[in-house]
């Protein structure tokens, strides 16, 4: 397994610094939510499951006002989804190395996760 590529159309993941300021249980539900659609979409793409040691990307769109925040703020949430989802075996750094952040704007939100073996 060389580089693997999952595209989550209209959605950008929760940014840490939000949920820290919500009530526990609606940042629960948003950090399921997040887990929900990186499974779904792994699945109807056919990604793969993860085996082994991973460089994780990230490729963010913000929508035409979408805003930009800190790249440290994007990392929590989209981890822990991917491990859910069987994409990382584990987030922590002998399994997951985080990669590069591109944020880019365009006419809709969207989330590309690159995932390089290592």
């Amino acid at each position: 397994m060389a580089s693997r590529r999952l595209i989550i159309p209209n959605y950008l993941p929760p940014s840490l610094n939000v949920l820290m300021r919500m009530h526990w249980s609606k940042a629960n539900r948003l950090k399921k939510e997040c887990a929900d659609f990186v499974t779904h979409y792994a699945r109807e793409q056919g990604v793969e499951a993860a085996s082994e040691v991973c460089r994780v990307s990230l490729l963010l769109t913000m929508g035409p006002r979408g805003r930009r925040f800190d790249d440290d703020n994007a990392w929590k949430v989209i981890l822990d989804a991917l491990v859910k989802a069987g994409l990382l075996v584990d987030d922590s750094p002998k399994w997951a190395r985080r990669g590069d952040v591109w944020w880019a704007r365009g006419p809709q939100r969207e989330t590309v996760v690159v995932l390089d073996s290592l």
